[in-house]
């Protein structure tokens, strides 16, 4: 309890936080009962005194201060810190309590401390409870608080090995484990399958294959391939140590791999990338290993070429080869081997091309220069895939390099049109244009092998081979 006394002299009114003394020259008092919420609560004091017909007046303040013992509230310094794994953090955990308390957060087992108010990098190593303790002159507080550290799920060889092996016959289950906070969500499928592989498996030697398993939470995911190897028991070791083909109940068994008899592709014998030449004749050859012969097809799975059959080098077993167009279209493709044991699907990338082509469109065989025109090339193009390289020069002598057009130029250019499937030429018979008399525009005369012309000024005539036509 806690007594606040307002005293002024004799004949002195005095008034305490608003209210007033019983009568002048009393004291005015206050009592409560005292909490940390009381603590620097300011009381107001104020004394009045008739003097003479005068009225004087003083006031003065007090603050209180109630000490207390710390006290760790949930607010202030929570039970469970969330933190992901990387980026700086301050942690924080505030006592309240008069006098200002001090804090202090370690492992219970004298382990690792917390840097308290500090600006730091958050790793796994910090997660973990931590004691905190709040010390003042009034006494301590104490509280437990754990730490969490979040970080992207691991997959590594001894949670889930790269490679597992299986007895044929036997139950088995697929299951990898992964590190992470918080816990990883694992899943396996069969490679180009969707289905997820779950519990117990009476193990076939069809289950051998690439799984690819990922694991997955709130801070990322990994994925990993395991390759899962079936064996088979065949006979029995003798005294020898040798395996034979009679078992022997008293004799450890003989193991070996099992034949995988399903299908399985090899990139060899089906290529995931496959380029069709125009004019060829080739077929796409996708060979496919598996006991019995494996029937394989393959369609288009998008854009251009969705839902069109690709044309398969022979055999093909396929019932609706007939139909299959003579040229394929480019796309990409999906191909499913299956036989009794199982399937297996994998993904073609189609494209086509071609060699170079020239004909009378691309590169005419007669073009037309003017004579004292700026040279140019000639007007020859090749179609073809990738673009044919098109490289033009004159049939017997050298063509001299001139800046402008001369009669001279006149004659058989022989064009060469290449690309990576082969060449393409074709024969062009280049003319040459000039004026008779003078040009009103260049000022310049044209003459046969420097003898003087006759004719009309603008009149044109044509030059070709030394012809004058």
């Amino acid at each position: 309890m806690v007594t606040v006394t307002c005293t002024a002299g004799a004949g002195a009114l005095v008034t305490l936080d608003g209210v007033p003394a019983a009568v002048p020259g009393q004291p005015s008092q206050l009592q409560l009962n005292a909490t940390e919420h009381d603590d620097r609560r300011s009381f107001f004091c104020d004394a009045t005194l008739e003097v003479d017909g005068e009225t004087l007046n003083k006031n003065e303040s007090a603050e209180l201060r109630v000490l207390y013992a710390p006290r760790l509230e949930d607010s202030d310094c929570p039970r469970s810190w969330t933190w992901p794994e990387g980026p700086e953090q301050i942690l924080r955990c505030e006592a309240r309590g008069n006098p200002e308390p001090s804090v202090h957060c370690a492992r219970p087992d004298g382990g690792a401390v917390l840097a308290l108010g500090l600006l730091g990098p958050i790793t796994r190593a910090l997660a973990g409870t931590y004691r905190c303790t709040a010390t003042n002159i009034q006494g301590e507080a104490v509280k437990d608080v754990t730490l969490t550290v979040e970080y992207a799920p691991a997959l590594d060889s001894v949670g889930c090995p790269e490679r597992i092996t299986w007895l044929e016959g036997t139950e088995a289950s697929l299951s990898c484990v992964a590190h992470g906070v918080p816990p990883p969500n694992v899943s396996c499928v069969r490679s180009g399958e969707a289905k997820v592989i779950e519990g117990l498996l009476r193990v076939a030697r069809e289950h051998a294959g690439t799984y690819r398993c990922e694991a997955t939470n709130a801070r990322g995911s990994v994925a990993k391939n395991v390759a899962i190897t079936v064996e088979c028991e065949w006979g029995s070791k003798g005294q020898d140590g040798l395996c034979q083909d009679n078992p022997d109940l008293t004799s450890s068994p003989c193991m070996t791999l099992c034949s995988t008899d399903g299908p399985s592709f090899e990139e060899l014998s089906c290529p995931s990338n496959w380029t069709w030449v125009e004019g060829s004749g080739r077929l796409f050859s996708c060979e496919v290993d598996g006991k019995p012969q494996p029937r394989v097809e393959c369609v288009g799975s998008r854009n251009t070429s969705e839902g069109v059959l690709l044309p398969l080098a022979p055999p093909d077993p396929s019932p609706r080869a007939p139909s299959i167009p003579s040229e394929p279209t480019p796309g990409i493709y999906t191909c499913n081997a299956t036989n009794r044991h199982g399937s297996m699907v994998k993904t073609v990338a189609v494209s086509v091309e071609s060699p170079p082509q020239m004909d009378e469109s691309t590169c005419p065989s007669h073009q037309t220069w003017l004579e004292g025109a700026e040279a140019a090339a000639l007007a020859c193009t090749a179609r073809g895939h990738p673009s044919p390289q098109v490289r033009c020069s004159r049939e017997g002598t050298p063509q001299p390099q001139r800046l402008r057009v001369s009669r001279q130029d006149a004659g058989d250019y022989r064009c060469l049109a290449t690309n990576a499937h082969g060449t393409d030429s074709r024969t062009v018979t280049v003319g040459v244009e000039c004026e008779w008399g003078q040009d009103q525009i260049e000022g310049t005369w044209c003459s046969d092998q420097g003898h003087a012309a006759v004719g009309l000024p603008g009149e044109s005539h044509f030059w070709e081979q030394g012809i004058l036509a």
